[in-house]
């Protein structure tokens, strides 16, 4: 058979006959149509007026659906928190009120509900949440067709009940107290649960939930069995943090549970779990097991973390045995080397910081290792990594790196961190990096840098190295953030082609001309706290900048900020600064520095009414007034000014941390009516966070 040789379509052909003869059929009757015409002696100027009404007439809007069925509640107190909420005015709530509710609703003000009854009339709700509240019955929910989340902070449900079954409601959020979780017995459909501290002592309230696969205990202090276990058929995931559970006696017969994770709790021995031929996930961290090499019997087990285990004392032998293993953290236990990880063909990820590591030969043969996370430890050599093409993520920071040649061909990697590693002075060999998107290079002793080559590099992070010339970052066009504070840089790079970066920090260097700015245009964040700037004209052209830090450097002039309309943090601390007039129109404002200056008046600041936190300590201040009714400022520094009443301060009602000392203020009484959590006034010093 021919290559072009292709089948014939009839049912295409079919369809194309039926539409040309359609359009045959329809031209004439249009034909048929204009005799008609001509023969009935119907105007010509007539046919479009008729043409226009049978026609042309343009489609009616939909009238809305309005719903003024009446709900009925089963507690007067709930209904006058919907009304209130809602702001209903007439006498009752209807559905038509409550259409607009989908997941929002957070009922937070009531101490007890009796019943939800009414709750299923809202006909959009998916999902609600209440605090702080004493809950009686549940059953209402169970006609609640769309609802399929409920979220219950600090509530008392120990003598809630739920006598309907409930058939749509999937996940389940609560804190505070359920000692007995048989009230959710009659819940079907639920398949998520999380709870937080509300003293459950067992698993088999539970059981009466055939639908539920994953089960979060968090805290439950109570908890000391995990028997009832295999009553819930369905259950695949269980977390246990926090728990007194002491072993996983009953786990034999849960035929579907395939992860469990016990963060900090009192288990001894996980023996139990080798019958569990489902467990391909077991994360036990933060305890203390007698025997940690029963672990090694899980032969199932894909994903293992026993982090800090046993103090991070533990004989880690046993993982030879677990040859199936794709997931492993060991951070925290004490061992020298890999060894343990040999012969693991399927290992894709790997966390062992902190471990004091020497060598790192056994993940030599992981040749399908995607992550690996040897931080903090006490590796030279990384030869090891050379095979490593899978490789997408290595963190090797704190370590006794000297350069980085042993990783130069690893040409897949998207992620690396060499941060801390004090013997690297030159940062280069990264030239086959091109999928490389995030470079930390923090800490070393760089100083120079040859990256030119990493052209996908969107994060830069060169923060506390000895790096002077830094022009080579000119040719990254796809970077968004680059840091290079605490360096020794004297000259931006240009910005030209970056036409995508974002955030830019660059404080603590010798910067003083930063015309290179002018075309940094896509920045929204930008650092140059610390350094040598006197002229700070060119910042005028960052009209995208939210945050501006340009505090200790000697910018007296802040005029350009009127050009700065959404920023909403502004530091210009320690500048010599005496006039911010220009501050007036940037409304948008709500973290503002402006402490060791020179300035008499803050009237400029009247007008910003968002201010949430002020620092103008360290300057010659006596009229406060502008400071009127800031009723979203929290935080407010007037150390050591001039100010001589603060009567002003008592409308600021959110007030929560106020430093005002060395002032001339003899009267504090207006303050006392404000909740303050740090209080520093001459003669009073308090901090009750």
């Amino acid at each position: 058979m021919s290559k072009n040789f292709k089948i014939k379509d009839n049912k295409k052909t079919k369809q194309k006959k039926f539409e040309a003869s359609n359009i045959k059929i329809g031209t004439a009757i249009v034909s048929a149509f204009v005799v008609l015409v001509l023969i009935c002696g119907l105007a010509v100027s007539g046919l479009g007026e008729w043409v226009d009404n049978n026609y042309n007439k343009p489609a009616a809007t939909p009238t809305p659906v309005v719903d003024n069925t009446v709900i009925e509640f089963g507690d007067e107190n709930l209904e006058k928190f919907i009304k209130d909420k809602l702001k209903v005015k007439e006498d009752h709530v209807t559905v038509n009120h409550v259409k607009s509710i989908t997941n929002g609703l957070h009922i937070n003000t009531l101490t007890e509900i009796k019943s939800f009854k009414g709750l299923e009339m809202f006909p959009s709700m998916t999902a609600f949440s209440v605090s702080d509240a004493k809950i009686l019955d549940f059953s209402a929910l169970a006609d609640a067709k769309l609802l399929t989340n409920i979220n219950l902070y600090d509530c008392d449900i120990s003598e809630a009940t739920s006598q309907k079954e409930n058939k749509y409601l999937t996940d389940i959020y609560i804190e505070g107290t359920l000692p007995n979780a048989t009230l959710f017995s009659t819940f079907s459909t639920v398949k998520f649960v999380e709870t937080r501290k509300v003293g459950i002592k067992d698993l088999s309230g539970f059981g009466g939930m055939p639908g539920l696969t994953n089960l979060d205990l968090f805290d439950e202090d109570e908890l000391e069995s995990f028997e009832g276990i295999a009553a819930i058929e369905k259950l695949s995931t269980v977390a246990l943090g926090g728990s007194k559970i002491k072993g996983f006696g009953g786990v034999k017969n849960a035929k579907a549970l395939t992860s469990i994770t016990a963060d900090d709790t009192e288990i001894k021995s996980v023996a139990a779990l080798k019958d569990c031929a489902t467990l391909k996930l077991l994360h036990i961290t933060n305890s203390k097991l007698d025997n940690p090499s029963d672990i090694g019997k899980i032969k199932t087990l894909t994903e293992l973390n026993i982090e800090k285990l046993n103090e991070g004392k533990v004989d880690t032998s046993f993982i030879d045995d677990l040859s199936d293993l794709e997931v492993v953290s060991v951070n925290g236990i004490s061992m020298s080397s890999l060894s343990v990880l040999k012969n693991k063909p399927n290992l894709k990820l790997v966390y062992a910081a902190d471990c004091g590591l020497t060598n790192i030969n056994g993940i030599r043969d992981a040749v399908n290792l995607e992550t690996l996370d040897i931080s903090n430890n006490n590796i030279s050599l990384t030869t090891a990594l050379n095979k490593l093409s899978k490789l997408k993520y290595l963190d090797i920071s704190d370590n006794n790196i000297r350069n980085l040649n042993d990783i130069k061909d690893i040409i897949t990697l998207m992620y690396l961190d060499v941060s801390g590693n004090k013997d690297i002075t030159k940062l280069n060999n990264l030239d086959s990096m091109w999928l490389l998107e995030e470079l930390y290079a923090n800490d070393c002793s760089i100083n120079s840098i040859d990256i030119g080559e990493c052209t996908s590099l969107m994060t830069l992070s060169l923060k506390g190295n000895k790096i002077s010339y830094v022009e080579d970052i000119a040719r990254l066009g796809a970077l968004t953030t680059i840091n290079i504070a605490d360096n020794e840089v004297t000259e931006l790079p240009s910005f030209e082609s970056l036409s995508s970066l974002s955030s830019l920090y660059a404080s603590g260097n010798n910067i003083s001309d930063i015309s290179a700015l002018e075309k940094a245009t896509t920045l929204t964040a930008l650092d140059l706290n610390n350094n040598k700037i006197t002229d700070g004209s060119k910042l005028k052209y960052l009209v995208k900048l939210t945050k501006l830090d340009i505090g200790s450097n000697s910018i007296k002039d802040i005029s350009f900020v009127s050009s700065l309309t959404k920023l909403t943090t502004f530091n210009a601390e320690n500048n010599g600064i005496s006039n911010i007039d220009k501050l007036s129109t940037i409304t948008s404002l709500q973290n503002v520095d402006l402490s060791d200056n020179e300035l008499e008046s803050i009237k400029a600041l009247e007008k910003l009414t968002k201010m949430e936190s002020l620092d103008v300590a360290s300057n010659k201040i006596a009229d406060i007034t502008p400071l009127l009714n800031k009723t979203y400022l929290k935080k407010l520094d007037l150390t050591s000014n001039m100010v001589t009443e603060v009567a002003t301060l008592s409308s600021c009602t959110a007030l929560k941390e106020l430093k005002m000392k060395n002032n001339q203020v003899t009267n504090f009484e207006p303050l006392k009516n404000l909740s303050l959590t740090v209080k520093e006034i001459d003669g009073q010093t308090s901090d009750n966070e």
